[in-house]
């Protein structure tokens, strides 16, 4: 979703939130609005300031943070084929997988604790979750 459109009202954005409260999207990606020359919102009046789109941005993502907490709480204790992607970049001992219902870019929502081979597709049961992200032990 993009925060921030010109002509965008303090309602038309609490109508956005409340739209993402209802749809409880399992992930959300939320871009700031940015003048692009060649667009044809280039030229359109009502221009929301740059701190105005950072705090709108801020609390969509903080709504969105809670809803993809929630829904992963909802899957501990549960079984998941998952794919193991790689080590993670964080610590050598927390390798990165996803879902098949996530897609590659997604990967940070989904960590897996020890090693395994890259490209690797297991069965394992989700016992954690720490803020948006699910945690399996391998």
């Amino acid at each position: 979703m993009i925060v921030g459109f010109p002509g965008e009202t303090e309602q038309d954005f609490d109508t956005l939130c409340q739209f993402a409260e209802a749809a409880q999207f399992d992930r959300l990606g939320v871009f700031s609005y940015s003048d692009e020359d060649t667009s044809k919102s280039f030229e359109l009046d009502q221009k929301v300031d740059a701190k105005t789109i950072y705090n709108r941005k801020r609390r969509l993502m903080s709504i969105q943070k809670k809803i993809s907490r929630e829904r992963n709480r909802a899957l501990v204790g549960r079984e998941f084929p998952v794919l193991v992607e790689g080590p993670s970049a964080d610590s050598d001992l927390v390798w990165q997988a996803r879902l098949s219902t996530q897609a590659s870019r997604n990967r940070r929502s989904l960590l897996h604790i020890g090693p395994r081979r890259a490209r690797t597709s297991i069965r394992r049961h989700a016992h954690h979750c720490a803020s948006p992200r699910l945690m399996i032990t391998i």
